[in-house]
């Protein structure tokens, strides 16, 4: 199952305004995205200093996930890290099973053939790929 929460404004106001869906389809993370108001956003971002961006997230059964952050730069780009936790460990530190990856910048294209991933694999063989 695959959750997504965002933030953008709506219309002029300085403030953010949290969405979230659950249980989301590939298809509709990608209408996520592209109905996502980048001009707007770039614009009060550079305003106001602070801006919005997407957090999909893979859950697992055990309570391992995978999170792909994607936080627009420009019109066309934006940072894209992903995060795979498969096991905890004992106090977050013994026995942890993670692995972070930063991908810099890519295009939103880019972004979604990566985001791809998160429909397409188990939260165990994402951790095997990345491994």
């Amino acid at each position: 199952m695959v959750n997504v929460s965002y933030q953008h404004r709506i219309g002029n106001d300085p403030e953010l305004v949290g969405f979230s869906h659950e249980d989301i389809s590939y298809e509709d993370a990608c209408k996520v995205i592209d109905n996502y108001p980048w001009e707007s956003e770039l614009k009060l971002f550079e305003k106001y200093g602070e801006g919005g961006g997407f957090n999909f997230v893979l859950s697992g059964l055990d309570g391992g996930y995978a999170d792909f952050q994607f936080i627009p730069v420009d019109l066309n780009n934006g940072f894209l890290d992903l995060n795979i936790v498969l096991k905890e460990g004992l106090w977050g530190i013994f026995g942890r099973k993670s692995k972070s990856l930063d991908y810099d910048v890519v295009s939103i294209s880019e972004a979604k053939t990566k985001l791809r991933e998160l429909f397409d694999y188990s939260l165990s063989s994402l951790y095997d790929k990345y491994k």
